[in-house]
């Protein structure tokens, strides 16, 4: 246990300076590494909006997805939420999945009708831009789960276990550019939770992954360029309305995920308005004296390539009641199945460690 978390601390790459700062880690019984990672997937590396760059032929998930499980196993979290698990990424009957090269973790998914996936090998009803959470069930137990959606396409759907009582049972967001009430993308947007028990300390907590919906342009009467993130506040006041309903007060709770926000725009900033769950790099940067909205020093993404680094950082831990004792970035390279150098995904993976 002790050697896994020095080893973590080892690889975090600090907020305060480019170089890795030292740190002094947290004693094993109260330390909780955990991380954050959108895997990109496989569809999403093709196409015109995929992978670019003279490398983009090996970025593909099919010899990327040895990066994407090497880039886990060397942060090494005791649990951590991914984004964009589909069936190819997650069945163990597939010949590119991860789920085999990360035995140590136990998976929480969930299907599209709601229902959890029970069998390593399932491929049917597996949503591909799924969230799931993974842990080590050597260091936490599972003691409860569940899924709610984000989005609806209908009343009814957001959901299969949402009362028609709940005021986000038919919860739909407006989109400008058809001028009318669809869901978001054409996609339905998810969070998965989970409630744990360290095995050391006894103590409780709760895990929410999200991966939020993007911004959309439209042009006004005016001929004015506008940019709407009404579906982007949508999902973000739906995933606070549900976790304050399951998590009692008090209780150490995470929020993680791609939010495909940062500081400064309308969607993050409620979460910070409300004040219940703290950004852990905000908390970290500005105890270092070196908080930046935007940058390259800061960012969580690439330009969808393997050389370019990306200014913004859309991906976010965000904590309630815990101490964050550390944060960082993993922007190294992993070798893809032809022994390259790349970038596993097009966003880096984000780590922190916590203490009860």
């Amino acid at each position: 246990m002790k050697i896994r978390i020095l080893l973590f601390t080892i690889l975090l790459s600090f907020v305060s300076c480019e170089e890795k700062a030292p740190h002094t880690p947290e004693p094993q019984s109260k330390a909780l590494a955990v991380a954050s990672f959108n895997v990109w997937s496989p569809g999403g590396r093709t196409g015109s909006s995929g992978a670019k760059g003279e490398d983009k032929d090996k970025l593909t998930w099919q010899k990327a997805y040895v990066a994407v499980a090497d880039c886990i196993k060397s942060n090494n979290p005791d649990v951590i939420g991914l984004n964009e698990i589909g069936a190819t990424a997650y069945s163990a009957g597939g010949t590119t999945n991860i789920q085999t090269l990360l035995p140590e973790y136990s998976w929480i998914l969930f299907k599209n009708d709601g229902s959890s996936v029970k069998s390593p090998d399932e491929t049917s009803g597996i949503y591909t831009l799924s969230d799931a959470i993974l842990y080590k069930s050597s260091v936490l137990t599972l003691l409860d789960k569940g899924v709610f959606w984000t989005t609806s396409v209908e009343a009814g759907s957001n959901g299969p276990n949402v009362p028609q009582s709940d005021p986000l049972y038919d919860l739909k967001a407006y989109d400008y550019a058809t001028r009318e009430y669809i869901d978001m993308c054409n996609e339905q947007r998810h969070c998965v939770w989970a409630k744990f028990e360290h095995r050391l300390t006894g103590d409780k907590f709760y895990v929410f992954s999200l991966h939020n919906d993007l911004t959309y342009s439209y042009t006004d009467v005016n001929g004015n360029k506008i940019k709407n993130e009404q579906s982007q506040c949508a999902n973000a006041e739906t995933v606070m309305h549900y976790a304050k309903s399951i998590v009692p007060s008090g209780v150490p709770s995470i929020i993680l995920g791609d939010f495909n926000a940062t500081a400064g725009d309308t969607s993050f900033d409620l979460f910070r308005e409300d004040g219940r769950w703290k950004d852990a790099y905000e908390v970290v940067a500005r105890r270092e004296g070196n908080y930046k909205a935007s940058g390259t020093s800061i960012t969580t993404m690439n330009g969808k390539d393997n050389t370019t680094l990306s200014t913004i950082r859309p991906d976010h831990i965000l904590t309630d009641v815990f101490n964050v004792s550390a944060y960082g970035v993993d922007r190294g390279k992993y070798k893809n199945t032809e022994g390259y150098d790349i970038f596993p995904s097009d966003h880096f993976l984000v780590k922190v460690n916590l203490t009860f």
